[in-house]
């Protein structure tokens, strides 16, 4: 698996060369995984346009970041300023003008000014349409990933319909809907799971809530099990009663 991992570091290397970007940060967790094959709390990934990549994480996650991932090259940190130190002895290392970061949802912008205080001058610059670029097209390995993550989801719906039940609450339905989905091998959801019943079935969006589910009601459910970085995705409507 490790070569899977370290050939797709190297065609990026590739597109970064192709895009005058010196170097590319991961702080995401999806991106993370499909680059280093470890999971993380708090990912941190520098790849280089040539050479090996930098793994920087929390002191003490040494021997268990080792036995999950091919990435040797690793930094450790306890607080904000020993991680900024670390990046920017490797930035200096590397002699990097242009870094790339994905700008869409998953940078902080305290993170952000934070970085471009640290080193001025070097550019920031969105890697998004880089790194998507990448990974739209998938393997058979991502492909049965998210079959996988699917399944799961699939799970948790068939858990919906076993146990719903007039009188149940909406968050008790969700906990039970997410418990199923966990001992199925999701590590996470992509958003929180929407249990919206009665008058809240209509709406899009919405947290599961204390309302009690009644009698001849409908249901909203919508699904996102995570599994190994990749989504399931599944919304159904049920009902509480016999339909007319």
């Amino acid at each position: 698996m490790s070569e899977i991992y370290r050939r797709r570091i190297q065609q990026l290397q590739k597109i970064m060369v192709e895009n005058g970007i010196d170097a590319i940060g991961i702080i995401d967790l999806p991106n993370y995984i499909y680059y280093s094959g470890d999971i993380r709390k708090q990912p941190r990934l520098y790849i280089p346009s040539s050479g090996e990549p930098l793994l920087v994480i929390f002191k003490g996650e040494e021997d268990e970041v080792k036995r999950n991932s091919w990435i040797k090259n690793i930094a450790t940190y306890t607080n904000l300023h020993e991680m900024m130190k670390a990046v920017m002895a490797w930035i200096e290392e590397h002699r990097v003008k242009k870094m790339g970061f994905d700008m869409e949802f998953s940078l902080p912008a305290f993170l952000l000014q934070r970085f471009r205080m640290a080193v001025p001058n070097v550019e920031v610059v969105d890697a998004r349409d880089i790194l998507m670029e990448q990974r739209m097209i998938k393997n058979e390995d991502e492909i049965r990933l998210i079959k996988k993550a699917q399944e799961i989801a699939i799970i948790g719906m068939k858990k919906a319909e076993e146990v719903l039940s007039d009188g149940i609450k909406e968050y008790e339905l969700t906990n039970e809907i997410e418990y199923a989905m966990r001992k199925a091998g999701a590590e996470a959801f992509s958003f929180h799971t929407f249990v919206n019943s009665g008058y809240r079935s209509s709406w899009l969006h919405g947290l599961s809530t204390r309302k009690e589910i009644g009698r001849k009601e409908t249901i909203l459910i919508d699904v996102g099990p995570v599994y190994m970085g990749y989504c399931g995705d599944m919304t159904r409507m049920f009902y509480t009663g016999k339909a007319d």
